[in-house]
């Protein structure tokens, strides 16, 4: 593990992260979109969405199919800061089924250079990519337990504790007439959802039926990731001090 206790203080001190419980185990949710479980030496990322550009090229969508190099080079940071023994990518980390063949031969040297930086690459299948390609490394599963906590990409009737993605929560707020709009982390007593990590990913705002199901308004706490910080929003939408 890269990071120390000093530096975890630090870190939220300057609203880079917060330190959050679910089934009894400590995550650092960092500004950046990622999660870190020290205890299990685990970082675990959601919706990477690999190539939606060049997908969305090809429906004559005008966007520069830059979305995986940019997504590539910054998870390539947060493993360099972490130094994770785990890597845990939660579903939907190709946009589609076609997204592993267009991959430049640049992107693919990248992506084997970070599965190779860790000990263990899971990737978790989610609805954009059920059936990974064989000759992609790292373990395909369709979910992980990391203590009672069940990792797999949609939230599932039957567990007790679970880290989802899926959904793309995001999230605004208006402090000192400054409207801050970000990526938000979804948390409840018993689930906590990913914001996607993908150049190109949308989001569903975070009072959204899709959401509000699984993480009712009362009792959940959403974190906004706005310019390298983290924000805690209370249920009217302003920051809570």
């Amino acid at each position: 593990m890269a990071v120390t206790a000093d530096w975890l203080y630090q870190a939220i001190t300057n609203k880079q992260g917060v330190i959050v419980k679910l089934a009894d185990i400590s995550w650092f949710l960092h500004a950046q979109g990622v999660a870190f479980c020290p205890v299990h030496d685990t970082l675990l990322v959601s919706d990477l969405h690999f190539e939606k550009g060049s997908y969305l090229v090809q429906s004559g969508n005008p966007l520069l199919p830059l979305d995986t190099f940019a997504t590539l080079q910054r998870l390539l940071k947060l493993i360099k800061l972490f130094k994770p023994a785990r890597v845990v990518c939660l579903g939907d980390s190709f946009h589609d089924k076609g997204a592993f063949t267009r991959l430049s031969a640049d992107d693919r040297t990248a992506l084997s250079h970070l599965i190779d930086m860790v000990a263990e690459w899971v990737w978790i299948l989610g609805n954009h990519d059920p059936d990974l390609p064989a000759e992609i490394p790292g373990n395909k599963r369709k979910q992980l337990s990391i203590g009672n906590i069940r990792i797999v990409h949609e939230p599932e009737a039957d567990a007790s504790y679970q880290m989802v993605g899926h959904y793309h929560p995001k999230g605004k707020v208006s402090v000192n007439r400054h409207a801050m709009r970000g990526k938000c982390f979804v948390l409840t007593e018993t689930l906590l959802i990913m914001p996607s990590f993908g150049q190109y990913t949308g989001g569903l705002d975070v009072n959204d039926t899709a959401i509000t199901e699984h993480a009712p308004k009362a009792a959940r706490q959403c974190f906004l990731m706005y310019e390298g910080a983290l924000y805690q929003l209370n249920e009217r939408g302003r920051k809570r001090q």
